[in-house]
């Protein structure tokens, strides 16, 4: 677990499925995504492989939940995907509920 003054950073559980399932069926939230809105499905899903993920070493994926600290209310997501245990390249995304936007927890949304 990662933790800051306001954040938390932790694995993925079964039981994050509503806090997870609301904020990736938000149209607005994945406008930008490269999948969602999710099913139920989906959600299931990507808890699934972030779950097992965790349990695979040497470990080159860390899906994690990013839980607000004052209330540990599950608010989105973040994840680095390494390309080999060893390699020096990864790739970084995150997503976060629309109800935690504009408080500086990220950076602005992109204007397009």
């Amino acid at each position: 677990m990662i933790t800051t003054d306001r954040l938390l950073l932790r694995d993925f559980r079964f039981d994050d499925f509503a806090a997870v399932h609301r904020y990736a069926t938000d149209l607005e939230v994945v406008q930008y995504m490269p999948w969602g809105p999710n099913t139920e499905t989906d959600t299931r899903d990507f808890l699934d492989r972030n779950i097992a993920a965790a349990q695979i070493e040497p470990r080159v994926s860390y899906g994690l939940a990013v839980v607000r600290a004052e209330d540990g209310v599950l608010v989105g997501g973040i994840g680095l995907d390494l390309d080999r245990p060893d390699g020096p390249q990864a790739s970084l995304g995150y997503c976060l509920a629309r109800e935690i936007w504009g408080q500086g927890y990220g950076p602005r949304r992109p204007r397009l």
